[in-house]
C-alpha cells in the first residue's frame, strides 16, 4: 500500500522536525512538503496535491483561512487543524471551517496516527467529546454572539481592545451618542451587566477568535 501524503504547516521548527520524524519512520506516512505560513501552506497543498495537510491553527497569516483556501483550490486534499490550545473556540472554528478534524498537539502519537487513518479512510472525524464541547460552546456562546449586528461585533472588538466609547465614536465615524446605545444593546443581547462584564466575558470565552 503506498504510503499517505502529508503536508506539514507549522511555523516552530521544533514541531515540525518532530512531527516529521515520526510520521518519515513509519512506511504508513510520507511527508512531501512543509510550511511555515498560511501562503506557503497554499502554495505548497497546490504544487504537491497530499492527501492530508496537518496545518497549525495558530499558522502565521492564519491557520484557517489556509484550510479553507487549500479545500477551494485542491478539494481532495483533507485538512487536519492542529492546535497547542484546548480553547473550545479554536475546536468551533474548524467544525465552521470544515476541517476534517481537530488534534490538540498534546495528543499522543498514537492518537494522532488514529486520526490520520480515520480521516484517510473517511471523511470527517471529531471524537463524540469534541462534538459535544462544540454544541455546549454554541450554546452558551456562539448563540449570543449571533445576536449581534455586525456594527456591534465591530463596537464589542473594540470594547475588549480597551477602546473609550470617544475613541469608537472616531473610529467608526459614529456619535458618541450611538456607540452608546451601541454598547447598551452588546451589554443587552449579551444578557449581561456591564461593559466591564462584557470584556471578561469575551476574554474568558476568546469569542472574539471564532472564524464566522
Amino acid at each position: 500500500m503506498n504510503p499517505l501524503t502529508i503536508l506539514l504547516a507549522d511555523d516552530h521548527l521544533l514541531v515540525r522536525q518532530s512531527l516529521s520524524q515520526y510520521l518519515e519512520s513509519t512506511s504508513d506516512f510520507a511527508v512531501v512538503a512543509e510550511a511555515l505560513s498560511a501562503d506557503e501552506a497554499v502554495i505548497a497543498a497546490r504544487q504537491t496535491k497530499p492527501q492530508i495537510a496537518l496545518v497549525d491553527i495558530e499558522l502565521p497569516g492564519d491557520g484557517l483561512q489556509a484550510c479553507q483556501e487549500i479545500y477551494s483550490h485542491v478539494p481532495a486534499t483533507k485538512v487536519i487543524l492542529l492546535s497547542g490550545y484546548g480553547w473550545d473556540v479554536y475546536l468551533v472554528s474548524a467544525w465552521i471551517c470544515n476541517a476534517a478534524a481537530f488534534v490538540a498537539k498534546t495528543a499522543t502519537t498514537d492518537e494522532l496516527t488514529q486520526v490520520l487513518q480515520l480521516v484517510a479512510a473517511g471523511d470527517r472525524f471529531f471524537t463524540p467529546e469534541q462534538c459535544q464541547r462544540i454544541e455546549s460552546w454554541q450554546q452558551a456562546v456562539g448563540k449570543k454572539l449571533q445576536r449581534l449586528t455586525l456594527r456591534q461585533h465591530e463596537v464589542l472588538e473594540m470594547l475588549v481592545a480597551g477602546y473609550t466609547n470617544v475613541e469608537i465614536a472616531e473610529a467608526l465615524v459614529i456619535s458618541t451618542k450611538t456607540v452608546e446605545s451601541h454598547v447598551s444593546q452588546v451589554i443587552g443581547k449579551l444578557q449581561l451587566a456591564s461593559r466591564r462584564e462584557v470584556i471578561a466575558w469575551a476574554q474568558q470565552t476568546h469569542a472574539l477568535l471564532l472564524r464566522r
